[in-house]
């Protein structure tokens, strides 16, 4: 091969070679992977960081734990983040255990946000702290456990075991019960919820008016003593109310039928009690004086029975007796000149009873017969006791009024 052709070839390899290892360089920083590496040193990272451990931001993994070395007496840890995931350069990473006792992870946060400038491939987070929960609570514990008498701890232990032993099934059936118990209370989560949201909807219903809770506490507060005083009387009360509540269910039974027809059709009943509503208030408030006149107007004496009786003004006036009565004996008939000294007798002006106008209009006309009388006179008195009076009032206050006297 000629001079010139190795030399060619020589450099050419030596290309190659430079290609090569450029592409592996690149390789092992991440270059042709899906992720990139930061590295972070901590003072110490406790127990339990391992490679593959989680990197978190805000519970969400964005990588892992690549390798955890000593590196100048100080944690030197290599992070393999997600190639789509920029980390901030103020990012402050975190030593966290996700349990009391079980492996940890590292956890960004970003004090200033999700913002440029960002770290690149290789970059190194300087701001880093530890959590020392659990190493915290090892050094608090280990004073008291010092405290600890081995040899009365060992006799508790062992007056344990001996009261544990056969009770194995019922250790087992606890835990069974608990877990069901779990279960339940996992399922009615929502409603619990539900139940704690309309509570909380009630308090609020309620808070305006405390006020006037508080004030029917207190006057509760007042009538307890009084209520307390009248236990007696209350007592007997419901002793009295018992044979009633005894029977209420046969009574109620019985009369189903009528109270549903009542229930069914009470609507015509209301809606005329609506419509007359003036009516029935006047009705009340008649039967209320109809009801003091009677209460008011008892006598102080006493029939020789025991009863009382008393005094009341007439329904029916005298006057309107009077008419009655003249015109049934000195009917205005003409020639009616034979009956007056008869009339006189018997209804003479200055008595009782004055028909002294009937006289005088019967003076001037013809004497009927006697049959003709006879007819006229029982027409007349059937007219006048069977023809109604033409009622004057137009409500039924206005006539309970009336019939008590009350002036119109």
């Amino acid at each position: 091969m000629p001079r010139s052709h190795r030399a060619a070839a020589a450099l050419a390899l030596s290309l190659l070679l430079i290609s090569v290892a450029t592409v592996l360089v690149q390789a092992a920083y991440g270059r042709f992977s899906d992720r990139y590496h930061l590295v972070a040193d901590f003072k110490n990272a406790g127990q339990l960081l391992t490679p593959g451990s989680n990197v978190k931001y805000r519970g969400v993994n964005i990588g892992s734990v690549a390798s955890v070395h000593l590196v100048d007496r100080r944690v030197q840890v290599k992070l393999s983040i997600d190639k789509g995931f920029q980390v901030p350069s103020d990012t402050e990473a975190s030593v966290r255990p996700k349990t009391l006792f079980g492996e940890k992870y590292i956890d960004f946060s970003f004090p200033n946000g999700h913002a440029a400038p960002f770290l690149p491939p290789g970059g190194h987070i300087t701001k880093t702290s530890t959590s020392e929960e659990v190493e915290g609570l090892f050094e608090g514990a280990v004073p008291l456990l010092s405290k600890i008498n081995t040899t009365d701890l060992a006799t508790i232990i062992n007056e344990l075991s001996k009261g544990l032993q056969g009770e194995g099934d019922n250790i087992a059936k606890s835990l069974h019960d608990g877990v069901r118990l779990a279960d339940m209370f996992s399922e009615t989560i929502d409603a619990q919820t539900h139940a704690l949201d309309s509570f909380a909807r009630f308090q609020d219903a309620i808070k305006t008016v405390g006020p006037d809770l508080n004030a029917i506490s207190a006057n509760s507060n007042l009538a307890l003593p009084e209520f307390n005083q009248a236990r007696g009387d209350y007592s007997r009360l419901l002793t009295t109310l018992k044979p009633f509540a005894d029977n209420l269910a046969d009574v109620l039974r019985v009369y189903r039928p009528d109270i549903d027809t009542i229930l069914n059709r009470g609507d015509n009943v209301v809606r005329v009690l609506l419509a007359r509503q003036a009516d029935i208030s006047d009705t009340v408030s008649g039967l209320y004086r109809y009801t003091l006149k009677f209460s008011k107007g008892a006598s102080p004496e006493t029939l020789p029975n025991g009863s009382k009786f008393a005094y009341f003004k007439n329904f029916v006036l005298f006057s309107d007796v009077q008419n009655l009565i003249c015109a049934s004996l000195a009917p205005p008939q003409p020639g009616g000149a034979f009956l007056v000294p008869l009339q006189q007798a018997l209804l003479a002006s200055g008595g009782p009873l004055d028909c002294s106008a009937y006289f005088s209009q019967a003076a001037n006309k013809t004497v009927p017969t006697a049959a003709q009388a006879g007819r006229q006179l029982a027409t007349q008195t059937q007219q006048v006791l069977g023809t109604p009076q033409v009622p004057q009032v137009d409500t039924v206050k206005a006539l309970v009024d009336q019939i008590l006297g009350k002036a119109q």
